[in-house]
């Protein structure tokens, strides 16, 4: 893998972290929120969102719900 490429790898990696943790904060302030608008606050596709609140939920444990918006599941 050439350097450029390595960085390129590098920032998507760094991007997806702060992507997360971002939304992480926000499911914890209490909001709720759909894909769509979660796609484009970060500028990426809805695809990339569900794999990230797959991440935030599953590998994460935050427990996520979907009823029609995404939001921080209540003990």
């Amino acid at each position: 893998m050439a350097a450029s490429q390595q960085i390129m790898v590098t920032r998507d990696h760094w991007y997806r972290a702060e992507r997360l943790y971002t939304m992480r904060c926000m499911f914890m302030e209490g909001g709720t929120y759909t894909a769509a608008e979660l796609a484009e606050r970060f500028d990426v596709s809805a695809a990339t969102i569900c794999r990230d609140l797959r991440t935030l939920s599953a590998k994460l444990g935050l427990p996520l719900v979907c009823e029609v918006r995404w939001r921080l599941m209540q003990p």
